[in-house]
């Protein structure tokens, strides 16, 4: 019988996440989502849509979404417009179609994304660095300098273009890791 004392002792939680690495995974993309969420609370103080997040916002809206990706030819931009169109449906569906909210919700899948990503890196070096390691990788993706700026990166889905790169490297290399 265990009593309190060694129910809430570190080695408890420790042996509890090894475990469970879903429940540990999620709990650090909660973790995540709070330390970008806090980064930058501008668009939620500022809730208008920076340059790209109006002008994708606005060509989904008149071109539709297959259109709208098989005519852009700036750069590859799938993940944005479906992060976009994600965004307007999300408006739709919980905002009555309220545009006036896209910032909150791109506030949110930006973040989501952003998240995503520590969980990614994360899932792809647990059990193949030092624990360590692996932490300082993750806090230094959460903490990374952007400068004396972060309000359009931060809460904004424009600039998450920079991370596709990133976010594809961790999924090939899952891949690898997987088949290897």
């Amino acid at each position: 019988m265990h009593d309190l004392s060694s129910r809430l002792s570190f080695g408890y939680f420790r042996l509890f996440f090894k475990e469970n690495k879903f429940f540990f995974s999620l709990l650090v993309f909660f973790l995540a989502f709070v330390v970008f969420s806090f980064r930058n609370i501008d668009a939620l103080i500022y809730p208008f849509l920076y340059a790209e997040d109006g002008v994708w916002t606005g060509r989904l809206m008149t071109d539709g979404f297959v259109k709208t990706f098989t005519t852009a030819r700036e750069f590859p931009i799938l993940g944005f417009v479906i992060l976009y169109q994600l965004g307007l449906w999300a408006a739709n569906v919980f905002f009555a179609g309220e545009l006036s909210y896209l910032p909150l919700i791109y506030f949110v899948f930006s973040n989501i994304f952003m998240a995503a990503l520590v969980v990614m890196t994360l899932n792809l070096f647990r059990g193949h660095i030092s624990t360590l390691a692996l932490f300082s990788i993750l806090i230094a993706i959460m903490l990374f300098s952007v400068g004396g700026n972060g309000d359009e990166i931060f809460g904004r889905l424009l600039n998450l273009g920079f991370m596709m790169p990133f976010m594809q490297a961790l999924v090939v290399s899952s891949v690898y890791k997987e088949g290897g």
